[in-house]
């Protein structure tokens, strides 16, 4: 039982250091079709530690999208735009269904010259996780100056993120309970 242990260890460090090294090689990829696929199985490995074979699994058939052109659709880039998105929404079951928007920030001028409402919830429109919730007024603007100029392609290499440009979406909470807010 101590060897078969032992083995197990073993194979679990080395799948660690093998998980490692493909991700620093698969960050040298070039930016293309390519590279991209590459690093989208690095990472499906680094984390599950198999490659991307079971058929009803959801992660697999997420990677499988990452890595057979489909996130180049045109579709699928428009959605990915939170701006975009909300317009494509609005077109299909109606703006009622749409949370309300305050303001899109396109620029440091743009986001210099705004004035934040008290409650707000401040979204970059070209990443991922990219969210603030305003209560008391105060935003940091070196962060969204940031946001100004990132893409979540140049982190996660996820294709239809590329051609997005970086912008910030204001928009008003919907709920008035702090609790939902937070969920």
């Amino acid at each position: 039982m101590a060897e078969k242990l032992g083995v197990v260890q073993v194979f679990k460090v080395a799948n660690r250091h093998l998980a490692a090294f493909l991700c620093r090689l698969a960050h040298r990829m070039p930016k293309n079709r390519f590279g991209d696929s590459a690093v989208s199985l690095t990472r499906f490995y680094q984390f599950h530690g198999r490659l991307p074979y079971r058929r009803k699994s959801f992660n697999d058939l997420l990677c499988r999208i990452q890595i057979n052109g489909d996130l180049d659709n045109f579709l699928r880039v428009y959605t990915t735009d939170k701006e975009l998105a909300k317009s494509f929404i609005s077109s299909v079951v109606g703006a009622e269904h749409v949370v309300e928007t305050i303001a899109i920030i396109r620029n440091e001028q743009e986001l210099d010259a705004f004035v934040f409402p008290q409650r707000c919830c401040i979204k970059g429109t070209a990443g991922s996780g990219l969210a603030k919730i305003v209560e008391d007024g105060v935003v940091d603007r070196d962060a969204l100056v940031h946001w100004l100029s990132e893409n979540q392609y140049d982190f996660t290499r996820e294709r239809n993120y590329k051609p997005l440009t970086p912008k910030i979406i204001v928009e008003p909470l919907i709920f008035d309970n702090p609790v939902a807010e937070n969920i």
